[in-house]
């Protein structure tokens, strides 16, 4: 997409889990008289990888072919490898073809 805004807009159905979050958290937060801040992140973690980004390649990659920093991107959701642990792939060789519209995970890596 050319839109300047599409890589920070959310879907439909992302739009419809906030809302729906939103509402059952505030109806939780009521009922349960949430002060534990422990608690409250627990409510959020979803929330946080629905919009948090993971590692990604920037083009298809072959096996064996070793990644640099400049092959990465970042794209959602946040439930893969995040750009704090780009440092345990990076200058690795792929185990097998990879491609870009995955997310890295540490197992697609050689040791």
């Amino acid at each position: 997409m050319s839109n300047p805004d599409f890589s920070s807009s959310i879907s439909l159905r992302e739009l419809n889990f906030l809302n729906e979050f939103k509402k059952k958290f505030y109806e939780s937060e009521k009922k349960l008289k949430i002060t534990n801040k422990d608690k409250v992140a627990k409510l959020l973690f979803k929330n946080r990888v629905l919009f948090s980004k993971s590692l990604s390649l920037k083009e298809n990659k072959k096996k064996g072919e070793i990644i640099r920093f400049s092959d990465l991107t970042m794209k959602k959701p946040g439930n893969g490898l995040k750009l704090t642990e780009a440092n345990k792939i990076l200058n690795k060789k792929l185990k097998k073809n990879k491609s870009n519209i995955r997310l890295l995970k540490l197992s697609d890596f050689e040791k």
